[in-house]
């Protein structure tokens, strides 16, 4: 490998096809055509093998993947020194683990598949660190040796005396009733007796008023949430995760709330102005009423509120005048939830 590239070779197992393809992966790579072994291929394999050490980072292997199953993403050289976990020879790899700091709640922040999920399976000890080592994985001795002179080394010390517990809160909830099921699954995570409670994705599925409640039962803990509103109401600090979906996720040094950037806001020019009348709605046994009031066709207005009580009802109501757009975040990680509002904005 160059000295001045670190990579990182994905191959995905779902789209590697090697009966269906004439490997030009392999025939294509200039390091295998110099006799090195850079992209093995054997008749029991199931899929490619591209050898890191080998690889220069330059990308022809992946032009020439007929099924669009190779990734070479190339990173930064210091990021070789902390790595974390790795589950193979060719998939997501993790650097570096967040802080957590007694009597605090950690808000980690970043998009869908960059590893925020690893972290927890981490630090509630279900997941042994490798350090990158997927052959021959370090003994426990070695990760302390590691991890010497920082947090994580007594942390990992008191998960392996068994001296501390954490509480996981998974992410996902399947029920007709999510809402009810995920204030549920926070409750009953919130009155178990640990250290250290972990909560991914806490508001998915709550309204405003839900989310306020759920946010003031969370202390102590590490929090994995996509709703900024949210994680800035209940965090003492973030730690950021960056890096490529699927391939490879970096955990940045947490800072305080108070650091995130602020956007500036731009002054919004009017241009014409609308008016609605006192009204009332009836939909079998419920009843909305609405007061008058005003809006412009130049402003974005928030309805806040909690679920059922008329809010989709009032927007449809007005439908002639504006766009509805219900709840757009949902289901959106942070950077998609951004990308969605600087559209919404333009429209």
């Amino acid at each position: 490998m160059a000295d001045c590239l670190t990579c990182i070779a994905m191959v995905s197992s779902d789209r590697c096809k090697l009966k269906k393809c004439h490997q030009e992966c392999k025939k294509s790579c200039p390091v295998v055509k110099t006799g090195k072994l850079c992209i093995k291929v054997t008749p029991a394999s199931k899929i490619a093998f591209i050898s890191e050490e080998l690889c220069i980072g330059c990308g022809i292997c992946v032009k020439n993947c007929l099924f669009e199953a190779i990734q070479i993403i190339n990173l930064p050289k210091d990021l070789d020194e902390d790595t974390t976990h790795r589950y193979g020879p060719n998939p997501f790899k993790l650097h570096r683990l967040p802080i957590l700091r007694p009597g605090q709640v950690l808000g980690l922040v970043g998009a869908n598949g960059i590893g925020k999920l690893t972290p927890f399976k981490v630090l509630a000890g279900k997941l042994k660190p490798n350090l990158g080592q997927f052959n021959n994985p370090p003994d426990w001795q070695e990760i302390l040796a590691y991890f010497r002179g920082s947090e994580l080394q007594n942390y990992f010390t008191r998960i392996l005396e068994d001296n501390l517990k954490a509480i996981i809160k998974p992410q996902y909830v399947d029920h007709f009733l999510k809402h009810e099921l995920q204030r549920f699954a926070i409750v009953v995570v919130a009155i178990q007796n640990a250290e250290i409670y972990m909560f991914d994705e806490p508001s998915s599925y709550l309204d405003v008023k839900q989310r306020l409640k759920a946010a003031q039962v969370i202390s102590i803990v590490i929090v994995v949430e996509h709703d900024l509103s949210v994680l800035d109401y209940l965090s003492d600090f973030i730690c950021c995760s960056y890096g490529k979906p699927g391939a490879y996720g970096v955990v940045t040094l947490p800072f305080s709330v108070a650091e995130t950037p602020q956007e500036n806001v731009e002054e919004i020019e009017t241009y014409a102005r609308y008016r609605y009348p006192t009204m009332t709605k009836t939909q079998g046994s419920f009843r909305l009423r609405i007061v008058e009031g005003e809006f412009t066709n130049s402003q974005i207005i928030v309805m806040l509120g909690e679920n059922g009580i008329g809010k989709t009802t009032f927007i449809r109501i007005l439908l002639a005048d504006i766009y509805l757009i219900d709840e757009p975040g949902a289901y959106l990680d942070s950077e998609q939830r951004i990308v969605a509002s600087k559209v919404i904005k333009s429209i």
